[in-house]
């Protein structure tokens, strides 16, 4: 449990650096006058879009938050789209050596291509099973390495990255840029390896796509979710003079004045508006003019 945790820190702080790194490159290729204007427009709009977009992305995964952003959920693979075609723009042109440009182009190939398979499956389509089993494969190297919370936990989204078309400055800028690139390199070779199983995995549905629904399979559920812990005793006290006061509260009518006598030592009365909270043990009387 311990290694997992500090995995997920590492990532996190990984995760950190190629935010900075995306705008701090974007911001230099926008300046610059010798890059291509087309060039610059795709940079600029990725870079600015790419904050708004993580936090629609981390927020998309929440059952409080989700159905808030629903309608602005394409702005996380519109946004993964963008770097794929900075990447295929930045190799064609020839503003990146195709070592480091080609790795950087599968790597945001599979984020662009999970996003988007899952935008799909939110709206109910149906993706490819190339799609399907990549995103399996992303999931399935992920939870290898930092254990089930990455199957849920929207910290352990990957972040897409620029291609670097500028010559690094200094050598702590030129370490950052091969340490990012190797980062990147890694993760889609492990995506890569998980490949073959999450496509066998995903075929195996074949077999059961003409299986007829149910109303009650055969045999009982043997698999239950337990949501509230075991009752051992009656509720606290707190919790039975508060629901007597609130009882006695909804006798009153909304915007009524009550005074409410408390029942405990060194307690004084005092008028309380209806609907405000009352103290436990207390009784709700009609205040006298």
């Amino acid at each position: 449990m311990t290694s997992h945790r500090l995995l997920g820190a590492l990532y996190f702080a990984l995760t950190v650096a190629m935010i900075a790194w995306d705008i701090l490159m974007a911001g230099r290729i926008v300046q610059l006058r010798r890059t291509p204007r087309a060039f610059q427009r795709i940079t600029g709009i990725a870079a600015l879009l790419l904050v708004p977009a993580l936090v629609v992305a981390y927020t998309a995964q929440s059952l409080l938050y989700g159905r808030a952003i629903y309608l602005v959920a394409w702005l996380w693979p519109f946004t993964t789209i963008l770097f794929v075609i900075q990447t295929i723009y930045a190799l064609t042109r020839r503003l990146v050596t195709p070592l480091l440009g080609f790795p950087l182009l599968v790597y945001n190939f599979i984020i662009a291509t999970v996003a988007v398979t899952k935008f799909v499956i939110s709206r109910g389509g149906s993706p490819l099973e190339f799609s399907l089993a990549l995103n399996a494969a992303q999931a399935s190297m992920l939870g290898t390495f930092f254990g089930t919370p990455a199957l849920w936990n929207p910290i352990y989204l990957q972040v897409p990255i620029f291609a670097p078309s500028l010559p690094a400055r200094w050598g702590f800028t030129r370490a950052a840029r091969v340490a990012l690139a190797g980062a990147a390199i890694a993760m889609t070779a492990l995506v890569v390896i998980e490949l073959p199983g999450a496509y066998s995995g995903i075929k195996s549905y074949v077999a059961h796509g003409k299986d007829q629904l149910q109303e009650h399979p055969e045999g009982d559920f043997r698999i239950g979710l337990k949501i509230f812990p075991d009752l051992r005793s009656g509720p606290p006290p707190l919790a039975c003079g508060y629901a007597r006061c609130r009882r006695i509260e909804r006798r009153h009518r909304p915007g009524s004045r009550a005074r409410c006598r408390a029942r405990f030592p060194g307690a004084v009365d005092r008028p309380v508006q209806v609907g405000q909270h009352a103290p436990h043990r207390c009784a709700w009387l009609p205040e006298k003019r």
